[in-house]
C-alpha cells in the first residue's frame, strides 16, 4: 500500500447487500523494487454496530406459523442429524432442515420443499442475520438455501440468497435489507434440489432495527 496514494474500494453485487465484519486489503509482495518489508495490511471496519436482542423469527414449536410444502422438512424442525447425515458442526438446539430419507433406500438429498416465514415490512435501517449450512448447487436454477423474496409486486422476486458451503456446519450470515426497506417481504428456506448436497439447514432467524412487538 504505497503511502500518499488515493484508494477506492467498492463492494458490488447485483442480488445481495452484506454487512461487513471487516474489509482486509493486504499488500502480498514488496511495494516497489528493494523493498523487503514484509506484507503490510489496512483494515477498513465496514460493520454496523450490532445492539439489542432483535426479533427471533424462529417458531417457539414445531413450525410456528411458517408454510410448509413439500416433503423434505418433515414434520417438525429437527434436534439433531438425521438418519444418514452426518453430524452438524455448531447446532444448538432446534435447526430447519431439508435432509430427509423418503425411503431406506434413497438419498437424503432426495427430497424437496419450501418453508415460508409469514410476510413482514422492511423499514430503513433494518438486517437481518441467521445461520445456514447445507448445499450450494452448481446451477442456480436448482439452488437450496435460504432467500429473502419481495412480495409486495405483482409476482414473488427473489432479492437475496444465502447458501452453504457444502458441509453440515452452520454459518452466520448478516445482511442488510435496506435495498428492500418499503417493501414487503418473506423469507424462505428452500431445498429445490434432488442432487449431491442437494439439502439445506438452517436457525438464528433474527430480525434487527424492527419496532419492538407488544
Amino acid at each position: 500500500l504505497a503511502e500518499g496514494a488515493p484508494l477506492r474500494i467498492d463492494v458490488q453485487s447485483k442480488w445481495l447487500s452484506t454487512l461487513l465484519g471487516a474489509l482486509v486489503i493486504e499488500r502480498l509482495g514488496p511495494s516497489s523494487p528493494g523493498n523487503t518489508h514484509p506484507r503490510k495490511s489496512l483494515v477498513v471496519q465496514a460493520a454496523a454496530q450490532i445492539s439489542g436482542a432483535g426479533r427471533s423469527l424462529f417458531p417457539e414449536e414445531g413450525f410456528g406459523d411458517w408454510v410448509v410444502s413439500g416433503e423434505a422438512f418433515g414434520s417438525e424442525p429437527s434436534s439433531e442429524p438425521r438418519e444418514g447425515q452426518v453430524a452438524i458442526e455448531g447446532a444448538r438446539g432446534r435447526f430447519f432442515n431439508s435432509f430427509r430419507k423418503l425411503s431406506p433406500k434413497s438419498s437424503g438429498d432426495v427430497a424437496q420443499g419450501v418453508l415460508s416465514s409469514p410476510p413482514f415490512e422492511v423499514q430503513e435501517g433494518m438486517w437481518i442475520e441467521l445461520r445456514v449450512g447445507g448445499g450450494r448447487a452448481k446451477e442456480f436454477i436448482h439452488q437450496v438455501g435460504v432467500r429473502v423474496v419481495d412480495v409486495s409486486g405483482d409476482a414473488p422476486e427473489t432479492r437475496m440468497v444465502f447458501t452453504g458451503k457444502r458441509d453440515e456446519k452452520l454459518r452466520w450470515v448478516r445482511a442488510d435489507l435496506s435495498p428492500v426497506a418499503g417493501s414487503a417481504v418473506r423469507i424462505e428456506v428452500f431445498d429445490e434440489s434432488s442432487e449431491r448436497w442437494g439439502h439445506v439447514i438452517a436457525d438464528g432467524f433474527t430480525l434487527h432495527g424492527a419496532p419492538e412487538q407488544r
